[in-house]
């Protein structure tokens, strides 16, 4: 049997393999065609992350604190807030929550079974609607259905009323389809997404961290907090449902993570069209560029000459060479 080998986008690209890259590319967003406008854009973004990432290098934890600290900081946040808004109180002891809302014995483990359905098949829409939608309002939309449900799933223990036992049974369905397509799976994308590569390994293990140590407190602290505060216990993961929501994280689409990394970064850097013309906004193109691949000056007329695929990368700030260090003139 031949062999054939697993081509990544990002890897080729990362290993200047250009031409088989853009043809990768191509047939993921432009149905083969390399002139296509959105395989184009995603070729560009690709590759300037790619050679920002090989200009910096890898990161210590100390230069990944000072420079990159509120990166770090948003995803630690994201995952230790997916804990803290109360999932695994429900996860993890779903029997007693509905022993407590009257349930008994073999009822409560069948209604845990029920809403361990609903909370898988809650997972499967981001899949489809994560890009369409955008992070924040999804985020945002399940920290409001979890502030809701859990204060009502507090109010019914609260009063015990008749329909007590179905009502909690209902609003716990919906806090976990909730919290499955929101707080569930976006904080795991987020990560990675918002990190360099320079610290991606890092902040995503600290990241990862975050949410288990946050984990292992709800664990440890749930069946105590059952039997001190009762009904209560809800009230409090409300409120950390609206510290989620009102923490609410900056989304974008896909097609628009890089303004949120050039919303982070402490450098500018533009793109120079294969006719010479030059995107970055209102900032006006300086004469003289530096090309991170090769590390020498180019002039918006020569810019065409690199990349017959799309746009080349250039440093908004040229008056220094990036691989030898040199001086360069405007």
């Amino acid at each position: 049997m031949p062999r054939r080998r697993l081509t990544c986008g990002r890897w080729l690209l990362d290993n200047d393999h250009d031409e088989e890259g853009i043809i990768v590319i191509a047939n993921l967003y432009g149905k083969g065609d390399i002139h296509n406008d959105k395989a184009r854009q995603e070729y560009r973004e690709i590759k300037m992350n790619v050679l920002v990432q090989r200009q910096e290098g890898e990161r210590s934890y100390s230069d990944m604190f000072k420079r990159y600290s509120k990166r770090v900081f948003i995803a630690m946040s994201a995952q230790a807030l997916a804990q803290l808004n109360g999932i695994n109180v429900i996860s993890y002891y779903a029997p007693l929550v509905f022993e407590s809302a009257g349930w008994v014995g073999r009822d409560a483990i069948l209604m845990t079974g029920i809403n361990a359905f609903t909370y898988l098949a809650s997972t499967i829409p981001p899949w489809y609607l994560v890009d369409k939608w955008g992070r924040r309002p999804i985020l945002l939309s399940g920290a409001v259905a979890m502030i809701i449900s859990l204060s009502l799933i507090s109010y019914f223990i609260f009063i015990d009323i008749r329909y007590t036992p179905t009502l909690v049974v209902i609003f716990v369905m919906i806090y976990n389809a909730a919290f499955g397509a929101s707080w569930g799976p976006i904080p795991w994308l987020y990560p990675p997404e918002i990190l360099p590569l320079s610290i991606r390994a890092k902040g995503a293990s600290l990241s990862t961290a975050s949410n288990w140590a946050f984990n292992w407190l709800v664990g440890e602290i749930t069946p105590i907090l059952q039997e001190v505060i009762k009904w209560r216990l809800y009230l409090v993961h409300a409120f950390f449902c609206a510290v989620s929501f009102v923490l609410g994280k900056p989304g974008q689409n896909s097609e628009k993570m890089c303004s949120l990394t050039s919303s982070f970064s402490c450098r500018s850097l533009l793109f120079v069209s294969r006719d010479g013309q030059c995107s970055a906004g209102r900032h006006e193109c300086p004469l003289w560029r530096c090309d991170l691949r090769r590390g020498h000056a180019i002039d918006a007329g020569r810019a065409k000459l690199f990349d017959g695929c799309g746009l080349a990368l250039v440093d908004r700030y040229p008056e220094r060479d990036t691989t030898t260090g040199h001086l360069l003139r405007e």
